[in-house]
């Protein structure tokens, strides 16, 4: 019984500067997808689907002040745990809307304040900082990755 609260938690990397990090939003696109996409482009045509999506709770210092994640980095600062993609959408056509649901009551009380996305090859393609998110009975967290061009 009872009912279920839907928080919809969004983040966009459109403001990202030359160096592929967004600091308003603490998003860092990582230097191995940036070196797969320059080599996709050049030579072997392929990049990697995104599947997985990770929350961690490594994100915040002892103030829950967002930590700004490194290009340099291939995974989160303190993974909890990892899902599948549920859903693509493309708002625009060149926006792809990557959607991923955190709903399983395994995962109440943590205190999500890191999260990426995770491609075929297991590599991240990037991570994104928060204030903590904690997950609660009955509360269902729908997380959004946008990739934008």
């Amino acid at each position: 019984g009872g009912f279920t609260v839907m928080v919809d938690l969004r983040q966009t990397a459109a403001l990202e500067n030359a160096d592929g990090i967004n600091n308003a939003f603490n998003i860092v696109t990582t230097d191995l997808i940036r070196q797969k996409l320059a080599k996709a482009l050049a030579e072997t045509g392929r990049i990697p689907v995104i599947k997985y999506l990770a929350f961690g709770t490594g994100g915040v210092d002892q103030d829950n002040v967002p930590i700004p994640p490194e290009p340099t980095m291939n995974a989160l600062r303190r993974e909890v745990f990892r899902l599948p993609v549920e859903s693509v959408e493309y708002p625009v056509p060149t926006t792809a809307d990557i959607t991923v649901y955190v709903e399983s009551a395994e995962y109440d009380g943590t205190e999500i304040s890191e999260f990426g996305a995770i491609d075929e090859d297991g590599d991240f393609i990037g991570i994104q900082s928060m204030q903590v998110v904690t997950k609660q009975d009955r509360v269902t967290l729908k997380f959004h990755w946008y990739c934008e061009f």
